[in-house]
């Protein structure tokens, strides 16, 4: 039981700082958001999950798109947009960050 405890609160505490990495990045409209993209980009690969960017005209600013798990049916799309964080599934949005 407490190994498990230990292990809740390990997994709690990565968590937490992640979302306070993601939300420290600033991408404020008018600024590049690469910083964030290419940190989510380095972050799925150590789980080799594969995404894709796609740029802006600009080359400043990008989207990333992630599929978790099957591509035909069902798995779990991630995208990443400058001023969104959502996770899409198959059947509906969860919006995590606004």
């Amino acid at each position: 039981m407490v190994f498990q405890e230990i292990y809740k609160y390990m997994i709690e505490k990565q968590s937490l700082d992640l979302l306070k990495t993601l939300i420290g990045f600033d991408t404020t409209s008018f600024k590049s958001n690469l910083n964030l993209i290419k940190f989510i980009e380095n972050y799925l690969n150590q789980y080799k999950i594969k995404s894709e960017l796609v740029y802006d005209e600009t080359k400043n600013k990008a989207n990333l798109f992630a599929t978790i798990g099957p591509n035909s049916s069902g798995g779990l799309f991630f995208l990443v947009t400058p001023m969104l964080f959502q996770l899409l599934t198959k059947n509906g949005t969860v919006t995590l960050f606004n």
